[in-house]
């Protein structure tokens, strides 16, 4: 092979490369902004995994036994437990107001991989994606409408500037529902494995008010100084 081939050839390796590190590093974007809703989450419990999974299902049953967990069922919200290979994932649905036969569709989801950590303590990590039938529901409105704006006319940058407008404003109030309802299964977690968190030990303020490190005198030595500084008094 002759050196010219030998250039063209580490050239098309570099090119491969870097669109390969492209690919990555745009699949990565759009995974973090677009798939998932937020930063994940980090519990530790003190419990096996198979005794959180059951916790968390004993905890998505509304109980009269269990009042300190109904601000997790306001409105009508309920909580649904699947199970995993490596952990569970959670969903929940709201009742509609309007018909209390029906309930609304899932937006999002929580992904709790569970990993053990010690012979009693186990690290649960949690995550929130879109649901995808409401990640395509982001767009079929806009583009309905859009269709129409098409044929409209007007002037090219207010078309633009409205189309603009509907996609953003639609993914903007998606991204919200979906995010508050991660937020909501993420507590109804933390709540209900809340008994089984580690206790951390109490500290002492920074300021250390109330802390004495002041040598601990004898008392008849402080009498005795406290008896010659009144001797006069009782003299006179």
């Amino acid at each position: 092979m002759s050196a010219a081939d030998s250039r063209v050839q580490f050239h098309d390796d570099d090119s491969q490369e870097n669109s390969s590190s492209f690919l990555r590093r745009l699949a990565g974007f759009v995974l973090h902004h677009v798939w998932y809703l937020q930063k994940p989450v980090t519990l530790a419990v003190i419990a096996p995994p198979f005794a959180i999974k059951q916790l968390l299902a004993q905890a998505a049953r509304p109980s009269t036994k269990r009042l300190h967990f109904r601000d997790l069922f306001a409105n009508g919200r309920r909580y649904k437990i699947h199970e995993a290979d490596n952990g569970f994932h959670v969903t929940t649905t709201n009742k509609v107001a309007w018909h209390y036969r029906r309930r609304t569709n899932s937006c999002s989801v929580l992904y709790g991989e569970l990993t053990p950590a010690g012979e009693t303590t186990t690290k649960l990590h949690l995550r929130v994606r879109f649901r995808l039938t409401y990640l395509l529901d982001i767009f079929w409105l806009p583009a309905f409408i859009t269709s129409i704006i098409v044929f409209m006319p007007w002037h090219t940058a207010l078309m633009t500037a409205l189309i603009v407008a509907l996609f953003g404003l639609s993914w903007i109030g998606h991204r919200s529902h979906a995010l508050l309802e991660g937020l909501e299964m993420i507590n109804f977690v933390e709540k209900a494995l809340a008994d089984y968190a580690p206790q951390e030990p109490a500290k002492l303020a920074e300021s250390n008010i109330g802390v004495i490190y002041e040598q601990r005198q004898d008392f008849s030595e402080v009498w005795e100084r406290f008896y010659e500084d009144h001797k006069d008094e009782e003299s006179a």
